[in-house]
């Protein structure tokens, strides 16, 4: 799901390498995500068979920069005309970055029951 983000933002930065910024966690075999990272060239780490299907973290720290950028994350999510700009020292809407972009995905599935992907707040 972060990948769908960070892709078009690589591209918006001036046609940056996927491949040089980007790398993942996924489990072995035919996995979506694991093709399309052979797709992009990216680095992948493999994680362990039979830890129960796909597992998922919103951790603390995402949700409070979720909360911090995007306080009201389900109504900007149903609503995207209504995003807010960021605070001044990001100069770029919240939709165009793409951690907050990730966070507010990840969120919305969360409420909606549905854990799908590991969110890892790097910054």
């Amino acid at each position: 799901m972060q990948l769908c983000c960070v892709l078009p933002a690589l591209e918006a930065a001036g046609g940056l390498e996927p491949a040089r910024h980007i790398f993942g966690i996924c489990g072995m075999g035919d996995v979506v995500f694991r093709r399309l990272a052979h797709r992009y060239g990216l680095r992948l780490l493999d994680h362990e068979a039979d830890i129960g299907g796909r597992f998922a973290a919103f951790c603390r720290m995402s949700a409070c920069y979720c909360q911090r950028f995007w306080p009201d994350a389900t109504l900007k999510l149903s609503a995207p005309a209504r995003v807010k700009t960021s605070p001044p020292c990001l100069r770029m809407t919240q939709m165009d970055h793409a951690a907050a972009q990730g966070a507010a995905l990840q969120y919305a599935h969360m409420q909606a029951g549905r854990m799908v992907s590991v969110l890892m707040l790097l910054c």
